[in-house]
């Protein structure tokens, strides 16, 4: 169900059920971090808010932002990230 909420780019529904299968013990939701269908909401506070639960450690912090997360941006939101918004 996260996946499905994450096409359809609903943040608040993805981390709910993300948080849901982290509890009942689903182990891959770490996956998400490189699935192309959450491209829209991985980066998203809700959405990280539960990922930052299943991170490694050693992935957790960085010496520019401490305790950032380390994903691996997707396609998407690296274009977006080397051009401007658009006003």
């Amino acid at each position: 169900m996260a996946k499905v909420y994450a096409q359809k780019r609903d943040a608040a529904h993805c981390a709910e059920y993300l948080r849901k299968s982290l509890d009942e013990g689903y182990k891959d939701i770490a996956t998400a971090a490189t699935d192309p269908a959450f491209k829209d909401v991985i980066n998203d506070p809700v959405v990280q808010e539960v990922m930052v639960r299943v991170v490694p450690a050693e992935q957790k912090g960085s010496a520019t932002h401490p305790g950032a997360l380390k994903f691996p941006l997707c396609a998407y939101a690296q274009t977006r990230a080397a051009r401007p918004l658009l006003q």
